[in-house]
């Protein structure tokens, strides 16, 4: 599943293509809220596997190391 990705506040949300699914991380503590989600479960399951790999994906990135703190 394809999806986008948007920074704000020390927060990443990704959102499906579609617009069903929410997901905002907390970047320092990797926890999740779904503010929205309106699909089957195998829809939910895909999204969240696709939300997660994004997630890794960007913490792996030079464009975290701003919100990395020691």
């Amino acid at each position: 599943m394809k999806t986008n990705l948007e920074v704000h506040s020390g927060s990443v949300i990704i959102t499906s293509l579609d617009n069903n699914f929410e997901a905002r991380i907390d970047i320092q503590s990797g926890e999740a809220t779904f503010d929205y989600a309106e699909g089957t479960i195998d829809k939910m399951y895909q999204f969240i596997s696709a939300a997660r790999t994004r997630y890794r994906k960007f913490m792996a990135s030079k464009e975290a190391e701003a919100f990395k703190f020691d």
